[in-house]
């Protein structure tokens, strides 16, 4: 501790300063090992989440669409599988609010 007192200012600091090395660089940058180590290795990126969820609201759409469709199609063959009697009641009950 008192050798570190007497040292000049530019002593102590002069590491932090210094010209970098090729020993400094040999430091710093990865081994050619590590380079291939396949857990060091970025995935390239994806697309980018407003496309995704542009095709994902899509397909909702599509799905939504296709379920009202079906069920268009469900009472459509209700109606027609219904007797004219049935059909006449059923329409009068829809169509008057009481």
């Amino acid at each position: 501790m008192q050798d570190e007192l007497e040292l000049p200012y530019w002593e102590m600091v002069q590491d932090f300063y210094r010209d970098i090395c090729r020993e400094d660089l040999e430091l710093v940058l990865p081994k050619s090992e590590l380079q291939e180590d396949e857990a060091f290795l970025v995935p390239p990126c994806g697309r980018h989440y407003k496309s995704v969820w542009q095709d994902e609201d899509a397909a909702e759409l599509l799905r939504q669409e296709a379920a009202k469709a079906e069920l268009h199609a469900a009472r459509k063959r209700k109606m027609l599988a219904a007797s004219p009697g049935e059909c006449l009641h059923a329409s009068l009950r829809t169509s008057t609010s009481w």
